[in-house]
């Protein structure tokens, strides 16, 4: 890490070295303003993913009859492949931490609801359906994985 390498080079308080560099600080309390900042943006992320997940969820269940989870999945496998993409874009064209926080903690953490697939799951073993909870917990997993490694790939082409 930068910090252990600057402090074999005798970087103190007054900044840090990066690749024979000296990077000076910034101001004091500029680092707290701006996590303050993230910390506001990653709220509001999460209540428009919330939105999303609320809508989306209800379109789908809607149009799906039984009693499997369709919509959490759709939401769970949705949010994965956009979790991925902005992994990739972060890896593959620089999108910034703040960026990839706020996205991914904020809006993609409101969207995705690994706790409600977690009670459908044990609800459809309540119900006598073991067959659909076992579906539903590893095949949700896999497709959200599938998804997400999907959506890093989509992020490497564009």
């Amino acid at each position: 890490d930068c910090r252990a390498r600057g402090a074999d080079r005798g970087a103190g308080p007054a900044g840090l070295v990066t690749g024979g560099v000296r990077v000076a600080p910034g101001p004091p309390g500029a680092r707290r303003g701006r996590d303050v900042i993230v910390a506001v943006a990653v709220a509001v992320a999460g209540g428009f993913g919330a939105v999303a997940r609320y809508v989306v969820d209800g379109r789908v269940q809607d149009r799906t009859s039984g009693t499997f989870p369709f919509g959490t999945l759709a939401v769970n496998v949705g949010g994965s492949l956009v979790l991925g993409f902005l992994v990739g874009m972060g890896l593959f064209h620089g999108l910034s931490g703040s960026a990839q926080t706020v996205l991914g903690t904020g809006f993609c953490g409101g969207l995705t609801t690994w706790s409600t697939a977690t009670w459908e799951t044990v609800r459809l073993v309540e119900d006598g359906q073991p067959a659909r909870a076992l579906v539903n917990a590893v095949g949700g997993l896999a497709a959200a994985l599938a998804a997400a490694a999907l959506g890093l790939a989509l992020a490497a082409v564009v």
